[in-house]
């Protein structure tokens, strides 16, 4: 892993084109490979301007693909896999000396991605997003590098072995059927987002170095200056607030339960605002008689819970609600 790459995420709908401009914009070097899943069957060929672009049209019309190419140093991705929920992972690895060259366009792109069909994006020194959700203490041995000071925890699977506890990180991140949710140097939400995270709490939140409203769809979140002072005990902290302000804990804990539906049938729902008891963010679990999450379409009950400022319950109610959807 080079120390100087810069990792680039963003979850935008699927669709061929958004696929094509994504390469067309971040190739912003001479790859020298490619694969795709079902064209290479995921094997490494030389590259070839045409012929590349010739298999991606092929492969973006299948159910699901996978399209990477690079160099020694970057690479460009697009993912549309059985976990995607319906939606296009786009991400690249870049040298830093690129991307900073190139940041001005990459971050107008990303803007503009955003406005109009984006849900999350964020950009990061790729060793930090590495260390900050790496979960195998062996890689700390492999990499020679010290284990002091970092969380661990009974691994999950080997409980004889132990894991990173990433949680206990502040630049860890959820993936929750391949949507982000964490906290990074510099982040773009789109209004699908606010679906899952109050846009009121983006919105004000202000100990960051911006906060931008690039549209009325669109806000970027730059939590400090330069984006190697990652170590910092003061952009450690910046991490942190951030999470707490979206009430990362509580928002991911549900959705691990439920997982991300349809909305028009979903098994969760969480809005914000000012409610009855006190609460700023309400969430509405649907179950069956027997207690299983399932849409709201099948449901007979319904779990109601607030949640306060500092993330706790301040009121909870189960009601009955097959008449209702009846």
């Amino acid at each position: 892993m080079n120390n100087n790459q810069v990792y680039i995420r963003i979850n935008i709908d699927n669709n061929p084109t958004h696929v094509k401009n994504w390469f067309v914009k971040l190739l912003l070097f001479t790859p020298n490979s490619m694969s795709f899943r079902n064209q290479t069957q995921n094997k490494h060929v030389s590259y070839k301007k045409e012929k590349f672009f010739h298999y991606l049209n092929k492969e973006t019309m299948l159910e699901h693909y996978n399209i990477t190419c690079g160099d020694m140093k970057n690479t460009v991705r697009c993912i549309n896999n059985s976990a995607s929920n319906g939606l296009l992972i786009a991400s690249a690895i870049l040298d830093k000396e690129l991307y900073i060259k190139y940041e001005e366009d990459i971050n107008k792109y990303i803007d503009e991605l955003m406005n109009e069909i984006g849900i999350v994006a964020y950009v990061s020194d790729l060793t930090d997003d590495f260390w900050q959700n790496n979960k195998q203490v062996e890689m700390y041995d492999y990499r020679d590098k010290s284990i002091e000071g970092i969380p661990l925890k009974a691994d999950e699977i080997f409980k004889d072995k132990m894991a990173v506890d990433v949680e206990k990180l502040p630049g860890y991140g959820e993936q929750i059927d391949n949507i982000w949710f964490g906290a990074a140097w510099k982040m773009w939400f789109g209004e699908p987002y606010y679906e899952f995270i109050s846009k009121e709490s983006i919105e004000k939140f202000k100990d960051c170095y911006k906060n931008e409203k690039i549209t009325d769809n669109c806000r970027c979140i730059t939590l400090y200056e330069d984006m190697d002072d990652y170590k910092n005990p003061e952009n450690r902290e910046r991490q942190w607030k951030f999470k707490e302000t979206i009430d990362f804990q509580n928002v991911v804990e549900r959705l691990r339960e439920t997982g991300i539906n349809s909305v028009d049938d979903p098994e969760l729902e969480i809005e914000t605002g000012n409610f009855e008891h006190g609460g700023v963010r309400l969430f509405k679990e649907y179950f069956d008689s027997e207690g299983n999450s399932v849409p709201k379409s099948k449901a007979s009950k319904m779990r109601i819970t607030e949640h306060g400022k500092n993330g706790g319950v301040v009121w909870e109610d189960e009601q009955n609600i097959s008449l209702k959807i009846l």
